[in-house]
C-alpha cells in the first residue's frame, strides 16, 4: 500500500537543485537515513537515466527515478522531493521527484501502478504539484 511506503517523514520541499543528479541525491536522503536503501542505489538510478535517457519523467514536471537492484534496496520504500524551481532532467523540466525503491519487479509494478493511478487524476496531480506536503500526505493516506 502506497501510504506504507511513502510516509510524510519521507517527503521534503526545497528551493532548488543544481542539476538532476543532485535532485535525485536529495530526494533519496530520507531512504538512506532510515536504512531503506544503500547509497549505491542512488548511483544505480543515475546510471539508468544516463543509459536510457529521461524515461523517468512520466508527466509534466514529474519524475519517478528508480532502478532494479539486487542488493541496494533493503526494504520497499518511496520518497518525495518537491522543488520550487524546476530542474532540467535531460531536456525536461521537473519539480516533483518521487524515488521508487522496489524490492522486486512485482512490487515495483504494484507501487508504480498505485502512484500512477493517483497522478492520472488532474485534481490529485495539482495537489502533488502544489508542493503542499501535508496535502500530498493526506491524499496518499486517503488513497
Amino acid at each position: 500500500m502506497l501510504s506504507e511506503v511513502l510516509t510524510r517523514k519521507r517527503m521534503m520541499r526545497m528551493k532548488s537543485a543544481h542539476n538532476w543528479k543532485e535532485a535525485i541525491n536529495f530526494a533519496s536522503t530520507p531512504l538512506i537515513d532510515d536504512s531503506s536503501i544503500k547509497a549505491q542505489y542512488v548511483n544505480e538510478m543515475i546510471d539508468s537515466i544516463e543509459k536510457f535517457g529521461p524515461y523517468v519523467v512520466v508527466d509534466d514536471y514529474i519524475a519517478i527515478p528508480h532502478a532494479i537492484s539486487k542488493n541496494n534496496v533493503i526494504k520497499e520504500s518511496m520518497s518525495l522531493l518537491f522543488l520550487e524551481e524546476a530542474v532540467d532532467f535531460k531536456g525536461k523540466d521537473v519539480k516533483l521527484i518521487i524515488v521508487l525503491a522496489p524490492v522486486d519487479r512485482t512490487k515495483h509494478l504494484m507501487d508504480l501502478s498505485e502512484l500512477s493511478e493517483l497522478l492520472m487524476d488532474e485534481k490529485n496531480k495539482k495537489i502533488f504539484l502544489s508542493g503542499n506536503l501535508d496535502a500530498i500526505n493526506l491524499l496518499i493516506k486517503e488513497g
